[in-house]
């Protein structure tokens, strides 16, 4: 028992331990997650300020490019342009400068000349630009460029038409480290201008004038897509957008970088985890507490039943549990309880019967011992009679064979006379051995008569107890049933163990992440109900060779009745030879009688022969007569005698069979007790 002790709580540790282990993986795996949600938030978040911040650069480059057309048509502009009054031009210009808060602003003559300026930021190249070309080729547009003192600027410029050509009038906006530093405060993000594959503008310390070197980044932005993902810029690592900034003409003309240290990313989810984990700790504690006072709950009345259904399983049927609970545990237990108690009435009833069935064996076996014993003094009472009916029937020869002669000699009586005395008296002394031998076959007759009597009469005691035996057997064959149906309750209760294990999986899974510990409880309770169904086949193999013996019995039983059948029926023609037999040695002896009585006559008469001859001569007739009904008897008694040997040794041979039948029933009989044996219901 403490062997089995220590296994459960072996369990219970495992099963704690494992529902720590599933809190921490679930702890664990959170944690995982929120960092991946962390992290993909914040790449939305990146992704939603990058779209804005793409979206405010060609809004600004539209409105430069619209201003420019608007100012162009103004004849405040155009007007001074024609006078060559570029002092003018110079005021008109600076006041829209401060006007529009522009950056600086500029007029081209029809050669790419700068004729008139103000503000500061222009770039170097100014008259070169595509979008200073196109303007002065008559087409209005704008771009981005790099500027020596704001760094990046977005350029709009539109067609400036006098009398003297077409020139054009630039507008530049500061879009440089000024401009993209409110991406650092306000969001903070790091923001980088690109122009080509060099950073012109960035919030990242030290990386203005610096290359791009990935050229996964650089292809992706060429073929006019967006990159998202993490980069490494100057040893630091980046969750990372690279956004294209095209022209008014659809042409690559700026690359914008907006990005997020991951270093800042992972300062702040530690902060949040150094919050949540101590939470998780406390709920990951009261979650191992519940589940060990359930763990216990659920797990001690199923010890206690797994330790009843062990001895069960080993033959004590004496095991009882208290119900502890009102759930499906408690029922049960309520079910074993019955299922015990019907168990112990039923084997408790086949240990009474076995004490009657075993007296039963022994007496029957012992009338088959007793029968055979008979049988055999009947065999040996038909083989002395057998042999007094040879010796009987030479006899009658003899007297047929000295009547004959006395027919031969009648006629010569008178010659013969002298002889008739000897004759006489030999015929006298065969009849007299004659009569003797007569009485003796009688006397034996009357003898076998008698041990048949006391045959037939153990041959019906023996059939009553067999009838006896096969009802004792019957009620042995009902019980066995009651048995199987005792055990088919055991596997009811397996089905329903299992099903309950099922439901509390089901319900564990409902239960979410706080039922993870029920679902180990759950397979615990199905592999006793696996346990428990085993036991109950053992059980059920038990019983099914229990039922094989008792079906052994029946056999034997059957065999016995069938045997005793037969004996019965050979004991009636026996018993009818026996009284035919009788029969006709009372005739023989009644023909002896008058025999004797002729030969008396005879004696007496010898000396009268001469003058009764006639009278001998029918006397002799009657003689003749009587000897041939005489031998026509002694046929039929030899012919019966032959019969009752052949019925004495099928007799013989039905005794040796019952005694065998009887030897095989005690041992069935035997088998029946030893397996009853082996279970304990007291």
């Amino acid at each position: 028992m403490k062997v089995k002790k220590t296994v459960f709580i072996k369990i219970q540790l495992i099963l704690v331990l494992s529902i720590l282990v599933v809190a921490t993986t679930i702890s664990v795996a959170s944690l995982v997650i929120f960092r991946d949600g962390f992290i993909s938030l914040t790449e939305k978040n990146i992704q939603n300020i990058s779209k804005s911040f793409a979206s405010e650069y060609a809004e600004k480059g539209t409105n430069m490019q619209q201003l420019a057309e608007s100012l162009t048509e103004n004849a405040s502009i155009y007007r001074p342009m024609e006078e060559s009054d570029y002092r003018e031009l110079s005021k008109v210009l600076t006041s829209a400068k401060t006007r529009f808060r522009i950056s600086a602003l500029a007029a081209l003559d029809s050669s790419g000349k700068i004729i008139a300026s103000a503000g500061s930021g222009l770039p170097n190249n100014l008259p070169s630009l595509s979008v200073i070309r196109n303007a002065m080729a008559g087409k209005s547009g704008y771009s981005y460029e790099e500027s020596d003192e704001f760094q990046f600027v977005a350029v709009g410029a539109s067609p400036l038409r006098t009398r003297n050509g077409t020139g054009a009038l630039a507008i530049v906006l500061d879009m440089g480290e000024n401009v993209i530093s409110h991406a650092k405060t306000d969001f903070d993000m790091e923001c980088t201008l690109f122009k080509g594959d060099r950073r012109v503008a960035s919030t990242i310390p030290n990386a203005r004038g610096t290359t791009l070197s990935n050229q996964t980044i650089l292809g992706t932005i060429q073929s006019g897509n967006t990159f998202v993902g993490m980069n490494n810029i100057l040893g630091q690592k980046y969750m990372s957008i690279y956004m294209p900034g095209y022209d008014s003409n659809g042409e690559l003309s700026a690359m914008f970088f907006i990005a997020k240290r991951l270093s800042e990313t992972e300062r702040v989810l530690v902060s949040i985890i150094l919050m949540v984990v101590p939470a998780i700790v406390i709920l990951i504690l009261i979650i191992l507490v519940v589940a060990f006072i359930t763990v216990r709950k659920i797990v001690s009345p199923v010890k206690l039943l797994k330790i009843s259904f062990d001895m069960m399983s080993n033959g004590d049927l004496t095991q009882t549990l208290k119900r502890t609970s009102e759930d499906e545990l408690g029922d049960l237990v309520d079910d074993f309880n019955i299922f015990s108690g019907k168990m112990r009435a039923a084997l408790s009833e086949i240990h009474d019967s076995k004490h009657d069935l075993t007296q039963l064996g022994d007496a029957m076996h012992l009338c088959a011992e007793e029968t055979s014993s008979a049988i055999e003094e009947i065999a040996a009472n038909i083989k002395s009679i057998n042999a007094q009916v040879q010796s009987q029937n030479a006899s009658v020869s003899q007297t047929a064979g000295a009547v004959d002669q006395i027919s031969v000699t009648v006629n010569a009586l008178e010659a013969l006379i002298a002889n008739q005395s000897t004759s006489v008296e030999q015929a006298s002394a065969a009849i007299e051995e004659m009569i003797g031998n007569i009485s003796s076959v009688n006397s034996s007759v009357d003898k076998m008569a008698q041990s048949f009597s006391g045959l037939e009469e153990n041959s019906q005691r023996g059939f009553k107890k067999q009838q006896d035996v096969n009802d004792r057997i019957q009620t042995i064959e009902t019980q066995s049933e009651m048995l199987l149906e005792a055990n088919a309750v055991i596997s009811a209760i397996a089905e329903q163990t299992n099903l309950l294990a099922m439901n509390a999986a089901i319900e564990a899974a409902h239960a979410g992440e706080a039922g993870k510990g029920f679902s180990v409880v759950a397979d615990e309770i199905r592999s006793l109900a696996e346990t428990s169904s085993e036991q109950s086949q053992t059980i059920g193999e038990q019983l099914g060779k229990i039922k094989e013996s008792i079906n052994e019995v029946v056999d034997a039983a059957r065999e016995s009745s069938e045997a005793f059948n037969s004996v019965s029926k050979q004991l009636s023609e026996t018993d009818k030879l026996v009284a035919h037999i009788k029969n006709a040695m009372e005739e023989q002896n009644e023909g002896s009688k008058q025999i004797s009585e002729a030969l008396k006559l005879l004696n007496d008469s010898t000396a009268e022969v001469q003058q009764a001859a006639s009278e001998m001569t029918e006397g002799n007739k009657v003689i003749v007569l009587e000897m041939s009904n005489l031998k026509d008897s002694t046929e039929l008694i030899s012919q019966s005698m032959m019969e009752m040997s052949s019925g004495t040794q099928q007799i013989n041979d039905s005794g040796t069979a019952l005694n065998d039948v009887a030897s095989n029933v005690k041992t069935a009989i035997d088998k029946i007790s030893v397996q009853i044996n082996e279970f304990k219901v007291q």
